[in-house]
């Protein structure tokens, strides 16, 4: 048989093995083209699904000011409901800003309640405003908390984009 020159392989043999090296070669160059479009598709419905959660984040936002608007425009004129809880809160409140701790309007201490809203109302309040008007910033901010929150528990859990807008609209108008 033939022998390639120097070589003790025969020719056919080396073609044959050039041959296999090249389809190898093009397999391997077919396989990383697929992957490379793969990896640009997944990059695309990556970028789309960083849209659309931003698009989420935004209009989640949106609701939640919304949702302050309503609660500061709705206690506007009238104020918020006072219940008796709200009594103690406010007493509490002033007695703190004043300095006397957490006493209640009866003289007793302030410990049926928790601390933080009152705590919070005193804080507003050595900043000139009033503690009746701080409960209704507090509540107003609180209530737009929810809404944005909410809406990323959504958007977590659910993974559709019109549900969880649905969802928080309906905790917006709760």
């Amino acid at each position: 048989p033939a022998t390639d020159a120097g070589s003790l392989v025969p020719a056919y043999i080396t073609h044959k093995f050039c041959v296999a090296k090249k389809i190898i070669a093009n397999k391997l160059y077919v396989r990383a083209m697929k992957t490379k479009r793969k990896k640009h598709i997944s990059q695309n419905s990556a970028d789309i699904s960083k849209l659309i959660q931003i698009i989420l984040h935004i209009i989640n936002g949106l609701l939640a000011v919304a949702g302050i608007i309503i609660i500061l425009t709705s206690t506007a004129v009238y104020g918020p409901g006072i219940t008796t809880d709200s009594v103690h809160y406010l007493s509490a409140a002033e007695n703190l800003s004043a300095g006397y701790g957490y006493i209640g309007y009866d003289g007793k201490p302030y410990v049926h309640w928790p601390p933080l809203f009152p705590s919070l109302m005193a804080l507003l309040s050595l900043s000139g405003i009033e503690p009746y008007t701080a409960g209704r910033f507090i509540n107003a901010f609180s209530f737009g908390g929810i809404i944005f929150l909410s809406g990323m528990l959504f958007h977590r859990r659910i993974k559709s984009f019109w549900l969880t807008i649905s969802g928080t609209l309906a905790i917006l108008l709760s």
